[in-house]
Protein backbone atom coordinates (compact mmCIF):
# COMPACT_ATOMS: atom_id res chain seq x y z
CA UNK A 1 0.00 0.00 0.00
CA UNK A 2 1.14 3.51 -0.75
CA UNK A 3 1.58 5.88 2.19
CA UNK A 4 -1.75 7.24 3.45
CA UNK A 5 -0.95 10.86 2.78
CA UNK A 6 -0.46 10.24 -0.93
CA UNK A 7 -3.43 8.06 -1.87
CA UNK A 8 -5.27 11.14 -3.11
CA UNK A 9 -3.62 14.31 -4.29
CA UNK A 10 -6.59 16.62 -3.74
CA UNK A 11 -10.19 16.46 -2.60
CA UNK A 12 -12.19 16.95 -5.77
CA UNK A 13 -15.78 18.29 -5.51
CA UNK A 14 -18.36 15.53 -5.91
CA UNK A 15 -20.51 17.64 -8.23
CA UNK A 16 -17.84 17.56 -10.95
CA UNK A 17 -18.29 14.25 -12.83
CA UNK A 18 -15.14 14.65 -14.92
CA UNK A 19 -12.82 17.23 -13.35
CA UNK A 20 -10.25 18.53 -15.82
CA UNK A 21 -7.36 17.90 -13.41
CA UNK A 22 -8.43 14.69 -11.71
CA UNK A 23 -5.55 12.84 -10.02
CA UNK A 24 -5.62 9.87 -12.41
CA UNK A 25 -5.31 11.98 -15.54
CA UNK A 26 -2.03 11.71 -17.44
CA UNK A 27 -0.58 15.09 -18.31
CA UNK A 28 0.83 14.42 -21.76
CA UNK A 29 2.16 17.97 -21.96
CA UNK A 30 4.52 17.26 -19.07
CA UNK A 31 5.85 14.14 -20.83
CA UNK A 32 6.51 16.20 -23.94
CA UNK A 33 8.03 19.02 -21.90
CA UNK A 34 10.51 16.57 -20.39
CA UNK A 35 11.45 15.41 -23.89
CA UNK A 36 11.92 19.02 -25.02
CA UNK A 37 14.15 19.75 -22.02
CA UNK A 38 16.40 16.83 -22.99
CA UNK A 39 16.68 18.25 -26.51
CA UNK A 40 17.73 21.58 -25.01
CA UNK A 41 20.30 19.75 -22.86
CA UNK A 42 21.83 18.37 -26.06
CA UNK A 43 21.82 21.84 -27.64
CA UNK A 44 23.46 23.34 -24.55
CA UNK A 45 26.22 20.73 -24.55
CA UNK A 46 26.99 21.42 -28.21
CA UNK A 47 26.99 25.22 -27.92
CA UNK A 48 29.34 25.06 -24.91
CA UNK A 49 32.16 24.57 -27.39
CA UNK A 50 31.31 27.84 -29.17
CA UNK A 51 31.12 30.05 -26.08
CA UNK A 52 33.21 33.20 -25.99
CA UNK A 53 34.29 32.59 -22.39
CA UNK A 54 37.14 32.17 -21.65
CA UNK A 55 37.96 34.67 -24.35
CA UNK A 56 41.71 34.10 -24.67
CA UNK A 57 42.06 30.31 -24.76
CA UNK A 58 41.30 27.69 -27.37
CA UNK A 59 41.54 25.03 -24.69
CA UNK A 60 39.73 25.50 -21.40
CA UNK A 61 40.96 23.30 -18.58
CA UNK A 62 38.36 21.13 -16.88
CA UNK A 63 39.49 19.57 -13.63
CA UNK A 64 40.17 15.80 -13.65
CA UNK A 65 39.29 15.44 -17.34
CA UNK A 66 41.98 17.55 -18.97
CA UNK A 67 41.49 19.96 -21.84
CA UNK A 68 37.98 20.62 -23.04
CA UNK A 69 37.93 21.35 -26.75
CA UNK A 70 36.55 24.74 -27.82
CA UNK A 71 36.03 25.75 -31.41
CA UNK A 72 38.30 28.57 -32.66
CA UNK A 73 35.16 30.36 -33.91
CA UNK A 74 33.06 31.72 -31.04
CA UNK A 75 29.68 33.42 -30.77
CA UNK A 76 27.89 35.31 -28.01
CA UNK A 77 24.71 33.46 -29.01
CA UNK A 78 26.26 30.29 -27.58
CA UNK A 79 26.87 32.06 -24.27
CA UNK A 80 23.26 33.18 -24.01
CA UNK A 81 21.80 29.80 -24.99
CA UNK A 82 23.92 27.99 -22.44
CA UNK A 83 23.19 30.51 -19.68
CA UNK A 84 19.42 30.40 -20.19
CA UNK A 85 19.44 26.61 -20.48
CA UNK A 86 21.50 26.29 -17.29
CA UNK A 87 19.02 28.49 -15.42
CA UNK A 88 15.84 26.73 -16.58
CA UNK A 89 16.34 23.21 -17.94
CA UNK A 90 17.77 21.48 -14.87
CA UNK A 91 15.17 23.10 -12.59
CA UNK A 92 12.39 22.01 -14.93
CA UNK A 93 13.66 18.43 -15.15
CA UNK A 94 13.91 18.14 -11.37
CA UNK A 95 10.44 19.66 -10.98
CA UNK A 96 8.98 17.12 -13.42
CA UNK A 97 10.79 14.37 -11.52
CA UNK A 98 9.16 15.56 -8.30
CA UNK A 99 5.78 15.59 -10.04
CA UNK A 100 6.28 11.97 -11.13
CA UNK A 101 7.50 11.04 -7.66
CA UNK A 102 4.17 12.08 -6.15
CA UNK A 103 2.30 9.77 -8.50
CA UNK A 104 4.67 6.91 -7.73
CA UNK A 105 3.78 7.34 -4.08
CA UNK A 106 0.08 7.20 -4.92
CA UNK A 107 0.35 4.02 -6.97
CA UNK A 108 3.17 1.92 -5.47
CA UNK A 109 4.51 0.71 -2.16
CA UNK A 110 7.88 1.98 -1.00
CA UNK A 111 9.38 -1.41 -1.82
CA UNK A 112 8.02 -1.27 -5.38
CA UNK A 113 9.31 2.28 -5.72
CA UNK A 114 12.79 1.14 -4.66
CA UNK A 115 12.80 -1.62 -7.28
CA UNK A 116 11.43 0.77 -9.90
CA UNK A 117 14.03 3.48 -9.26
CA UNK A 118 16.81 0.90 -9.23
CA UNK A 119 15.87 -0.49 -12.64
CA UNK A 120 14.81 2.81 -14.21
CA UNK A 121 17.47 5.19 -12.84
CA UNK A 122 20.35 3.48 -11.01
CA UNK A 123 21.14 0.73 -13.54
CA UNK A 124 20.89 3.02 -16.63
CA UNK A 125 23.09 5.56 -14.84
CA UNK A 126 25.82 3.04 -13.98
CA UNK A 127 25.80 1.24 -17.33
CA UNK A 128 25.52 4.51 -19.25
CA UNK A 129 28.43 6.06 -17.35
CA UNK A 130 30.65 3.01 -17.91
CA UNK A 131 30.17 3.40 -21.67
CA UNK A 132 29.69 7.13 -22.22
CA UNK A 133 32.31 8.56 -19.87
CA UNK A 134 35.31 6.82 -21.50
CA UNK A 135 34.02 7.90 -24.91
CA UNK A 136 33.61 11.44 -23.61
CA UNK A 137 37.20 11.55 -22.34
CA UNK A 138 38.42 10.06 -25.60
CA UNK A 139 36.58 12.76 -27.57
CA UNK A 140 38.25 15.42 -25.39
CA UNK A 141 41.61 13.79 -26.10
CA UNK A 142 40.96 13.87 -29.85
CA UNK A 143 40.10 17.54 -29.56
CA UNK A 144 43.37 18.18 -27.75
CA UNK A 145 45.37 16.45 -30.50
CA UNK A 146 43.63 18.51 -33.18
CA UNK A 147 43.86 21.84 -31.38
CA UNK A 148 47.53 21.50 -30.47
CA UNK A 149 48.65 20.14 -33.84
CA UNK A 150 50.95 22.34 -35.89
CA UNK A 151 49.43 24.25 -38.78
CA UNK A 152 48.65 21.93 -41.67
CA UNK A 153 49.12 18.80 -39.54
CA UNK A 154 45.66 18.62 -37.98
CA UNK A 155 44.02 15.45 -39.22
CA UNK A 156 41.26 13.38 -37.67
CA UNK A 157 42.89 10.18 -38.94
CA UNK A 158 46.22 11.15 -37.37
CA UNK A 159 44.46 12.11 -34.14
CA UNK A 160 42.80 8.68 -33.99
CA UNK A 161 46.12 6.97 -34.68
CA UNK A 162 47.96 8.97 -32.03
CA UNK A 163 45.24 8.64 -29.36
CA UNK A 164 44.76 5.09 -28.07
CA UNK A 165 41.52 4.53 -26.20
CA UNK A 166 43.00 2.15 -23.62
CA UNK A 167 43.97 4.86 -21.06
CA UNK A 168 40.38 6.12 -21.10
CA UNK A 169 38.63 2.84 -20.37
CA UNK A 170 36.71 2.62 -17.06
CA UNK A 171 38.99 2.23 -14.05
CA UNK A 172 42.13 2.44 -16.21
CA UNK A 173 43.05 5.52 -14.19
CA UNK A 174 41.95 7.33 -11.04
CA UNK A 175 39.94 9.87 -13.01
CA UNK A 176 36.30 10.06 -11.98
CA UNK A 177 33.76 12.56 -13.21
CA UNK A 178 29.98 12.10 -13.26
CA UNK A 179 29.67 14.29 -16.36
CA UNK A 180 26.01 14.64 -17.42
CA UNK A 181 25.06 11.68 -15.22
CA UNK A 182 25.22 14.03 -12.22
CA UNK A 183 21.51 14.67 -12.80
CA UNK A 184 20.56 11.00 -12.32
CA UNK A 185 22.89 10.73 -9.32
CA UNK A 186 21.28 13.67 -7.54
CA UNK A 187 17.85 12.44 -8.52
CA UNK A 188 18.61 9.22 -6.63
CA UNK A 189 19.75 11.30 -3.64
CA UNK A 190 16.47 13.21 -3.78
CA UNK A 191 14.53 9.95 -3.76
CA UNK A 192 16.39 8.79 -0.65
CA UNK A 193 15.82 12.11 1.13
CA UNK A 194 12.16 12.10 0.11
CA UNK A 195 11.66 8.59 1.49
CA UNK A 196 12.46 10.05 4.91
CA UNK A 197 9.93 12.81 4.35
CA UNK A 198 7.30 10.27 3.34
CA UNK A 199 7.78 8.26 6.52
CA UNK A 200 7.42 11.44 8.58
CA UNK A 201 4.43 12.78 6.66
CA UNK A 202 2.61 9.44 6.84
CA UNK A 203 2.04 9.90 10.56
CA UNK A 204 -1.35 11.30 11.65
CA UNK A 205 -1.35 15.03 11.02
CA UNK A 206 -1.54 17.30 14.03
CA UNK A 207 -3.22 20.75 14.12
CA UNK A 208 -0.06 22.60 13.06
CA UNK A 209 0.56 20.39 10.05
CA UNK A 210 -3.07 20.65 8.98
CA UNK A 211 -2.81 24.43 9.08
CA UNK A 212 0.39 24.28 7.03
CA UNK A 213 -1.33 22.03 4.48
CA UNK A 214 -4.22 24.50 4.22
CA UNK A 215 -1.75 27.37 3.79
CA UNK A 216 0.10 25.43 1.09
CA UNK A 217 -3.15 24.84 -0.82
CA UNK A 218 -4.15 28.50 -0.46
CA UNK A 219 -0.81 29.70 -1.86
CA UNK A 220 -0.69 27.23 -4.74
CA UNK A 221 -4.31 27.25 -5.93
CA UNK A 222 -6.36 29.35 -3.49
CA UNK A 223 -6.91 32.94 -2.46
CA UNK A 224 -3.23 33.47 -1.68
CA UNK A 225 -2.02 32.64 -5.20
CA UNK A 226 -0.37 36.05 -5.38
CA UNK A 227 2.17 34.68 -2.87
CA UNK A 228 3.10 31.71 -5.08
CA UNK A 229 5.91 33.35 -7.05
CA UNK A 230 7.41 35.20 -4.04
CA UNK A 231 7.38 31.94 -2.05
CA UNK A 232 9.11 29.96 -4.79
CA UNK A 233 11.66 32.71 -5.45
CA UNK A 234 12.36 33.02 -1.73
CA UNK A 235 12.88 29.26 -1.36
CA UNK A 236 15.31 29.25 -4.29
CA UNK A 237 17.31 32.14 -2.85
CA UNK A 238 17.37 30.47 0.56
CA UNK A 239 18.58 27.20 -1.01
CA UNK A 240 21.51 28.96 -2.69
CA UNK A 241 22.36 31.22 0.27
CA UNK A 242 25.12 28.97 1.59
CA UNK A 243 27.07 29.18 -1.65
CA UNK A 244 26.55 32.96 -1.94
CA UNK A 245 25.83 32.76 -5.65
CA UNK A 246 22.75 32.87 -7.82
CA UNK A 247 24.06 30.08 -10.03
CA UNK A 248 22.58 26.63 -9.52
CA UNK A 249 25.66 24.63 -8.65
CA UNK A 250 26.43 21.38 -10.48
CA UNK A 251 28.67 18.79 -8.81
CA UNK A 252 30.40 15.91 -10.59
CA UNK A 253 31.87 13.96 -7.68
CA UNK A 254 30.47 10.99 -5.76
CA UNK A 255 30.48 12.90 -2.49
CA UNK A 256 27.17 14.80 -2.39
CA UNK A 257 27.62 18.54 -2.62
CA UNK A 258 25.31 20.39 -0.17
CA UNK A 259 25.04 23.45 -2.42
CA UNK A 260 24.11 21.44 -5.51
CA UNK A 261 21.68 19.35 -3.47
CA UNK A 262 19.80 22.25 -1.88
CA UNK A 263 19.75 24.40 -5.02
CA UNK A 264 17.97 21.71 -7.04
CA UNK A 265 15.97 19.90 -4.34
CA UNK A 266 13.75 22.98 -4.10
CA UNK A 267 12.47 22.27 -7.61
CA UNK A 268 11.92 18.57 -6.87
CA UNK A 269 9.85 19.50 -3.81
CA UNK A 270 7.92 22.08 -5.83
CA UNK A 271 7.01 19.44 -8.40
CA UNK A 272 5.89 17.16 -5.59
CA UNK A 273 3.66 19.92 -4.19
CA UNK A 274 2.26 20.74 -7.63
CA UNK A 275 1.26 17.10 -8.15
CA UNK A 276 -0.71 17.18 -4.90
CA UNK A 277 -2.65 20.14 -6.28
CA UNK A 278 -2.88 19.43 -10.04
CA UNK A 279 -5.38 22.26 -10.51
CA UNK A 280 -2.33 24.51 -10.46
CA UNK A 281 -1.61 23.49 -14.05
CA UNK A 282 -4.92 24.93 -15.19
CA UNK A 283 -4.17 28.11 -13.28
CA UNK A 284 -0.70 28.35 -14.84
CA UNK A 285 -2.33 28.04 -18.27
CA UNK A 286 -3.60 31.60 -17.83
CA UNK A 287 -0.98 34.16 -18.87
CA UNK A 288 1.53 31.34 -19.46
CA UNK A 289 2.93 33.05 -22.55
CA UNK A 290 3.47 36.30 -20.67
CA UNK A 291 5.31 34.48 -17.88
CA UNK A 292 7.56 32.66 -20.32
CA UNK A 293 8.39 35.73 -22.43
CA UNK A 294 9.06 37.85 -19.35
CA UNK A 295 11.33 35.19 -17.87
CA UNK A 296 13.19 34.73 -21.16
CA UNK A 297 13.73 38.46 -21.70
CA UNK A 298 14.83 38.92 -18.10
CA UNK A 299 17.32 36.05 -18.45
CA UNK A 300 18.76 37.17 -21.79
CA UNK A 301 18.79 40.94 -21.33
CA UNK A 302 19.48 41.31 -17.60
CA UNK A 303 20.51 38.15 -15.75
CA UNK A 304 23.13 36.75 -18.15
CA UNK A 305 24.90 40.09 -18.89
CA UNK A 306 24.80 41.12 -15.23
CA UNK A 307 26.24 37.78 -14.16
CA UNK A 308 29.08 38.08 -16.68
CA UNK A 309 29.81 41.61 -15.54
CA UNK A 310 29.85 40.55 -11.89
CA UNK A 311 32.15 37.58 -12.57
CA UNK A 312 34.68 39.20 -14.89
CA UNK A 313 34.86 42.77 -13.58
CA UNK A 314 38.35 43.39 -12.21
CA UNK A 315 37.64 46.67 -10.44
CA UNK A 316 34.70 48.26 -8.67
CA UNK A 317 34.44 50.85 -11.43
CA UNK A 318 33.78 48.11 -13.99
CA UNK A 319 30.74 46.85 -12.08
CA UNK A 320 27.44 48.05 -13.51
CA UNK A 321 26.09 49.07 -10.11
CA UNK A 322 29.42 50.11 -8.59
CA UNK A 323 29.04 47.72 -5.65
CA UNK A 324 29.78 44.00 -5.74
CA UNK A 325 27.42 43.28 -2.83
CA UNK A 326 24.50 45.25 -4.29
CA UNK A 327 25.00 43.82 -7.76
CA UNK A 328 25.16 40.26 -6.41
CA UNK A 329 21.92 40.78 -4.48
CA UNK A 330 20.06 42.12 -7.52
CA UNK A 331 21.56 39.45 -9.78
CA UNK A 332 20.57 36.78 -7.27
CA UNK A 333 16.97 38.00 -7.12
CA UNK A 334 16.64 38.49 -10.88
CA UNK A 335 18.11 35.03 -11.52
CA UNK A 336 15.56 33.35 -9.24
CA UNK A 337 12.66 35.33 -10.71
CA UNK A 338 13.63 34.57 -14.31
CA UNK A 339 14.09 30.86 -13.54
CA UNK A 340 10.67 30.51 -11.95
CA UNK A 341 8.94 32.61 -14.61
CA UNK A 342 10.44 30.37 -17.30
CA UNK A 343 9.51 27.19 -15.43
CA UNK A 344 5.95 28.25 -14.60
CA UNK A 345 5.44 29.62 -18.10
CA UNK A 346 6.57 26.38 -19.73
CA UNK A 347 4.32 24.33 -17.44
CA UNK A 348 1.32 26.44 -18.41
CA UNK A 349 2.11 26.31 -22.13
CA UNK A 350 2.57 22.53 -22.02
CA UNK A 351 -0.80 22.13 -20.31
CA UNK A 352 -2.46 24.41 -22.87
CA UNK A 353 -0.94 23.02 -26.05
CA UNK A 354 -1.01 19.28 -25.31
CA UNK A 355 -4.28 18.20 -23.69
CA UNK A 356 -4.06 14.87 -25.52
CA UNK A 357 -1.53 12.61 -27.25
CA UNK A 358 0.49 14.10 -30.09
CA UNK A 359 2.36 11.36 -32.01
CA UNK A 360 5.38 13.51 -32.96
CA UNK A 361 6.01 14.80 -29.46
CA UNK A 362 5.23 11.39 -27.99
CA UNK A 363 8.08 9.98 -30.07
CA UNK A 364 10.44 12.62 -28.67
CA UNK A 365 9.30 11.74 -25.14
CA UNK A 366 9.96 8.06 -25.82
CA UNK A 367 13.44 8.71 -27.19
CA UNK A 368 14.50 11.33 -24.64
CA UNK A 369 16.05 9.08 -21.98
CA UNK A 370 18.26 7.29 -24.50
CA UNK A 371 19.29 10.59 -26.05
CA UNK A 372 20.16 11.96 -22.62
CA UNK A 373 22.39 8.98 -21.85
CA UNK A 374 24.10 8.71 -25.24
CA UNK A 375 24.49 12.24 -26.58
CA UNK A 376 27.51 13.67 -24.73
CA UNK A 377 30.38 12.00 -26.65
CA UNK A 378 28.64 12.88 -29.93
CA UNK A 379 28.15 16.48 -28.77
CA UNK A 380 31.91 16.80 -28.28
CA UNK A 381 33.03 14.80 -31.32
CA UNK A 382 30.97 16.49 -34.08
CA UNK A 383 32.28 20.03 -33.38
CA UNK A 384 35.78 18.54 -33.39
CA UNK A 385 35.19 17.19 -36.89
CA UNK A 386 34.00 20.63 -38.04
CA UNK A 387 36.58 22.63 -36.11
CA UNK A 388 38.53 23.96 -39.11
CA UNK A 389 35.52 24.55 -41.35
CA UNK A 390 35.84 28.25 -42.35
CA UNK A 391 32.24 29.38 -41.90
CA UNK A 392 30.43 31.79 -39.62
CA UNK A 393 30.47 30.65 -35.99
CA UNK A 394 26.68 30.82 -35.62
CA UNK A 395 26.14 28.73 -38.75
CA UNK A 396 28.75 26.18 -37.69
CA UNK A 397 27.20 25.95 -34.22
CA UNK A 398 23.71 25.24 -35.55
CA UNK A 399 24.94 22.75 -38.14
CA UNK A 400 26.83 20.89 -35.41
CA UNK A 401 23.70 20.89 -33.25
CA UNK A 402 21.50 19.50 -36.02
CA UNK A 403 24.01 16.74 -36.81
CA UNK A 404 24.30 15.73 -33.14
CA UNK A 405 20.52 15.60 -32.75
CA UNK A 406 20.14 13.64 -35.99
CA UNK A 407 22.70 11.05 -34.91
CA UNK A 408 21.10 10.78 -31.47
CA UNK A 409 17.60 10.21 -32.85
CA UNK A 410 18.87 7.83 -35.54
CA UNK A 411 20.70 5.74 -32.95
CA UNK A 412 17.49 5.47 -30.93
CA UNK A 413 15.29 4.65 -33.91
CA UNK A 414 17.59 2.14 -35.59
CA UNK A 415 19.46 0.57 -32.69
CA UNK A 416 17.40 0.94 -29.52
CA UNK A 417 13.70 1.62 -30.03
CA UNK A 418 12.48 -1.95 -30.57
CA UNK A 419 14.96 -3.62 -28.22
CA UNK A 420 14.85 -4.59 -24.57
CA UNK A 421 16.96 -1.51 -23.83
CA UNK A 422 14.40 0.75 -25.51
CA UNK A 423 11.52 -0.79 -23.58
CA UNK A 424 13.44 -0.50 -20.32
CA UNK A 425 14.31 3.16 -20.87
CA UNK A 426 10.75 4.05 -21.86
CA UNK A 427 9.37 2.42 -18.72
CA UNK A 428 5.59 2.63 -18.53
CA UNK A 429 5.39 5.47 -21.04
CA UNK A 430 3.64 4.31 -24.22
CA UNK A 431 1.89 5.97 -27.07
CA UNK A 432 -1.59 4.67 -27.84
CA UNK A 433 -1.78 1.99 -30.57
CA UNK A 434 -3.65 4.45 -32.81
CA UNK A 435 -0.61 6.77 -32.91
Amino acid sequence: MAPRLFRRSVDMPRDLPDPPHRPDRRHHGLDYLRGLMIIIVVVAHVVMQYQTMPAVEDLASIDVIGENYRDPDRTLVADRIHQVARASVNPMLFLLAGFSWAFLLQQKSLRSITVSRTTRILIPMVVGWLIAFPLLRYAFALGRELMLAAEGEASLAVAFADTPITPYLPFASDVFYLAHFWFLYYLLLFYVASMGLVLWLDRPAGPLRKRLQDLQAAILIGDLRWMRLPMLVGLSMLATARDQTAELEIAHGLQPDPEAFSAHYVFFLAGWMFALHPEILGDLDRRAGCRFVFGLLLAVLVVAPMGENHEYADTRAELWLGSARLQLAIYWLAHAISTWMLVLGMLGLAERWFPRIDPKFAYVAEASFWIYIAHAPIAVFIPIVLHDWPVDADLKMWISTVIVLAISFASYHLLVRRTVIGRALRGQYRRSPQT
